[in-house]
């Protein structure tokens, strides 16, 4: 399972954009941060975007940016 994500919907569908955050939710993601919402300019619709963390996500996991930043301190 991904670290985080990014749940995307807009407000013609908002009850697919609910279900998509609730299975998220049932999968052990948190929420992570407040919703967001795009207005477009001259349109009715609004893009939403729900940003995510995996609560179980285990810190002992790979991480290649960490590694990546390890091997340049041991170049230093």
């Amino acid at each position: 399972m991904k670290p985080y994500k990014i749940i995307e919907g807009n407000s013609r569908a908002i009850e697919l954009f609910e279900e998509k955050v609730a299975t998220a939710l049932a999968e052990g993601y948190e929420l992570a941060g407040e919703l967001i919402a795009h207005p477009h300019p001259g349109a009715a619709e609004i893009s939403l975007y729900q940003p995510m963390i995996n609560a179980d996500n285990d810190d002992d996991e790979w991480d290649e940016d960490e590694e990546d930043e390890e091997d340049e301190e041991d170049e230093d």
